[in-house]
């Protein structure tokens, strides 16, 4: 994934492991019930939705 991300191809990463999002992603969406709820920085959303989740 890591070599895809290098040679600049966009790539759809879904997953509910926040440390590979935030170790893959450059920008994340987070969506729930069909609705998106943020989008972001990495660190930015994923602490949106730590702050939601924990």
């Amino acid at each position: 994934m890591m070599g895809f991300k290098k040679s600049g191809v966009t790539m759809v990463f879904v997953s509910h492991s926040m440390v590979d999002v935030e170790g893959i992603c450059d920008r994340v969406m987070w969506i729930e019930s069909h609705t998106i709820k943020m989008i972001g920085e990495p660190k930015v959303v994923v602490a949106g939705y730590n702050k939601i989740i924990i």
